[in-house]
């Protein structure tokens, strides 16, 4: 009888520290898993703000290429008016 006790206390410690390394990596399990669920949140929200600014970009560009259509007429008719000016009163 007392060497079952011996041997059942000399197995109840190994038991007992296995289930406390288990239950921190329980917890350490847990917390990498909300972890990650926080990271692909903020990739989720990463990605909108991207798409945003793509179209943002987008806007800017076809705007500067009609700004740039409009300057190239105003300066063809800027050319234009100053050629016709010297035709009307030579130098």
């Amino acid at each position: 009888m007392f060497k079952q006790n011996l041997k059942s206390s000399f197995l109840e410690k190994p038991l007992c520290d296995e289930k406390i390394k288990f239950e921190g990596l329980r917890v350490k399990s847990s917390s990498l898993k909300e972890f990650c669920n926080l990271l692909k949140s903020e990739k989720h929200n990463l990605l909108i703000e991207m798409n945003v600014l793509v179209f943002q970009l987008e806007s800017v560009e076809a705007k500067f290429g009609n700004l740039e259509r409009r300057f190239t007429k105003l300066e063809k008719k800027y050319i234009d008016m100053e050629k016709e000016v010297q035709i009307r009163n030579p130098l």
